[in-house]
């Protein structure tokens, strides 16, 4: 997946998230098989202007699955895996 596919995905459960009742800021830590690491937060990735905090060339590419971390100021926590590009589950953790 490119860096564009999984800023989509993250874009994607954090929407999910919010519905769940997470609130912003919503931080993440999406790490890929071969150790890629990608960290930022609902207000680096929504929006156009604002890159991720680790910014790769466009063709570097992440290998799925990819594993997301994510936690808000409440203390709530979440786990997602992007398995491709148009596979994701989210799931928040207890």
């Amino acid at each position: 997946m490119t860096s564009d596919d999984v800023r989509e995905k993250c874009i994607e459960m954090i929407n999910r998230l919010l519905d769940q009742g997470f609130r912003r800021p919503i931080f993440f830590s999406a790490i890929a098989i071969d150790g890629l690491t990608i960290v930022g937060s609902s207000e680096t990735v929504t929006g156009a202007a604002l890159p991720l905090v680790a910014t790769f060339g466009p063709f570097t590419l992440h290998l799925v699955p990819i594993h997301v971390l994510f936690v808000d100021p409440q203390g709530k926590v979440a786990h997602g895996v992007i398995d491709g590009p148009g596979a994701v589950s989210c799931h928040v953790l207890p």
